[in-house]
């Protein structure tokens, strides 16, 4: 769970830093279109926190403590896919440019 966690630490990192390299590439009227969807994203990923807790609880999955591991691992990749995501977003973009 510790090395799940960190390395979920070290994504979020690298999501923050190709977030704010991306951002700065845009123009100003465009800047609001990743800031948009960038809090959608945060909105999608507390609300996808809540159901992979729900569903880890021992009703609906059994219980034992595998499910801290499946939880813990389910919301860092999360973080990973967006991060993914985010500096596709940002290496397409600056490749085009150069």
């Amino acid at each position: 769970n510790e090395a799940m966690r960190q390395a979920a630490a070290g994504y979020d990192k690298l999501l923050n830093k190709y977030y704010n390299k991306l951002l700065a590439l845009l123009e100003p009227k465009d800047k609001q279109v990743l800031i948009k969807t960038q809090k959608a994203w945060i909105v999608f990923r507390d609300g996808e926190k809540e159901l992979i807790n729900m569903l880890t609880k021992e009703q609906y999955s059994g219980g034992g403590s595998i499910q801290t591991l499946v939880y813990t691992s389910s919301v860092s990749e999360l973080t990973i896919q967006r991060c993914d995501a985010i500096f596709n977003y940002f290496n397409n973009t600056t490749s085009t440019k150069e």
